[in-house]
């Protein structure tokens, strides 16, 4: 998530904030279940699904690699962060 979080950057999630677009959030990799991810609420289409952009397209994978995610695959909005 260059420029917006470094390598190793501790971030505070509130799972119980409802994200809006350009909110950050972290969210379950849809090809790997296990692993958390923080992306970009790029929109949110009609049908409640949030497509997560990389701030760093080019380094990263985002909803244009694996698609849009269901509420249920985001934990939560990102409130804070810490370096």
């Amino acid at each position: 998530m260059l420029p917006t979080l470094v390598a190793g950057t501790t971030v505070l999630v509130n799972p119980r904030q409802r994200p809006l677009a350009d909110d950050l959030v972290a969210a379950w990799h849809p090809q790997q279940p296990d692993l958390p991810i923080v992306k970009r609420v790029g929109w949110i289409d009609d049908n409640g699904r949030y497509y997560l952009t990389s701030d760093n397209p080019a380094e990263g994978t985002d909803s244009r690699t694996f698609g849009t995610l269901s509420p249920e695959q985001i934990i939560g909005t990102v409130t804070c962060r810490f370096e």
